[in-house]
């Protein structure tokens, strides 16, 4: 999946977001308050109202441009709050889909519309998306709106799974080898079953990330080899890493799969939860790079939290490499914005509660010159300095 252009309004505040454009690369730069984080929030709000069966999205207006296998389409709605639903104070007002030029489904106040016949009364509160998912035409909708990863998911690198589940998982893993799963650009059923993500399209998340890196770990293959070399690169003291599991470790008494670290001059095992944030953070962003399948959005906000300068060349490098994804990244820091080149600086700046992006090479006040000179004179744009009005 690939997003081309993107616009919100939180119908309950009335912070709104101008339509957007969005490369392959996106680093969304401006004072702190103008509103970075909303702008990845509101993505991740609008996909998950048709991925997360718990999730309400509130009352909201939106458009979303997008490509999936090379066909491009469109979605737009809009969401009403209301306390008469018992599973959620949300319901949908009117959403359209189209594909190329041809409207696959809409609904409005007057009914339901599919493929221009008209539907049975539904329920207003799922979207079009989730109450057609048998339908192959919406297949490749549903199919891109899987491919979002956000990588504030990684709380602390450990998954419970049920120990029924881990004996499946232990088959998956001596098989390993004959699975071609990056080149058939989705993971393994078994793997996306024992992550929760089973339900089709394959959801991208950090659990079943994880669960392919212990399959990795277990067959010694290269980009687990790369992901030890260059964490043990950026900490010198980290010996090995690895991923094992705590039996009964949780409330539940499931099994628990969790990273952990060999440290020099320490006897045993460090579990992920007690290393520092800055490696947690680390180990998550070499796991995104390396697992996140080809076509996948990866949403980061505040690139730069808890990594040290130490890091954060090695991550971006990495992160930069994987072309066949979409990056969609916040940051502050001097470091991350410099060292990214100035074509993928997007300018937040907002009006009350009015917010938009542009390019920072389309602004008549910009000049880059050297990429240091970049930096100091993006900080110094009028358009930067007075981000908020």
């Amino acid at each position: 999946m690939r997003i081309n252009r993107f616009a919100f309004k939180d119908l309950s505040t009335g912070w709104q977001l101008d339509e957007a454009s969005f490369g392959s690369f996106d680093l969304l730069v401006g004072v702190s308050g103008v509103g970075k984080t909303k702008v990845v929030k509101a993505l991740t709000r609008v996909q998950r109202f048709v991925t997360d069966d718990k999730f309400d999205p509130g009352a909201m207006k939106w458009t979303l441009d997008f490509e999936h296998d090379g066909v491009e389409y469109h979605w737009e709605g809009e969401t009403e709050q209301s306390g008469e639903l018992a599973r959620s104070e949300a319901f949908v007002v009117r959403e359209r889909l189209i594909q190329g030029s041809d409207i696959i489904a809409e609904r409005g106040p007057d009914g339901a519309l599919f493929q221009g016949n008209p539907l049975p009364r539904l329920t207003r509160a799922d979207s079009l998306v989730t109450l057609l998912a048998e339908e192959k035409a919406l297949a490749g909708v549903q199919g891109g709106l899987a491919r979002f990863l956000d990588t504030d998911i990684y709380p602390d690198l450990r998954l419970s799974v049920p120990a029924r589940s881990r004996a499946q998982l232990e088959e998956v893993r001596t098989q390993w080898e004959h699975i071609s799963a990056r080149t058939n650009q989705s993971l393994p059923v078994q793997i996306a079953s024992l992550a929760k993500s089973g339900r089709p399209p394959l959801l991208i998340n950090s659990a079943m990330l994880l669960l392919w890196a212990y399959c990795d770990c277990s067959g010694d293959t290269p980009e687990f080899r790369d992901i030890k070399a260059r964490f043990t690169d950026i900490f010198p003291t980290v010996e090995d890493i690895q991923l094992s599991w705590t039996e009964s470790g949780s409330a539940s008494g499931d099994d628990v799969l969790e990273l952990s670290i060999r440290e020099r001059g320490v006897s045993h095992w460090i579990p992920a939860r007690e290393i520092s944030s800055g490696m947690r953070r680390t180990i998550a962003l070499l796991l995104t790079a390396h697992y996140a399948p080809p076509g996948t959005v990866v949403i980061i906000d505040e690139l730069e939290n808890s990594l040290g300068v130490n890091c954060m060349s090695e991550v971006l490098d990495l992160l930069q490499s994987r072309t066949d994804c979409q990056f969609i990244a916040t940051s502050h820091h001097p470091y991350i914005i410099n060292n990214l080149p100035v074509a993928t600086w997007k300018l937040v700046r907002r009006h009350g509660s009015r917010v938009r992006i542009d390019p920072v090479t389309s602004l008549p006040s910009f000049d880059p010159g050297s990429r240091h000179q970049a930096f100091l004179k993006l900080i110094n744009l009028p358009e930067f300095e007075d981000g908020i009005t």
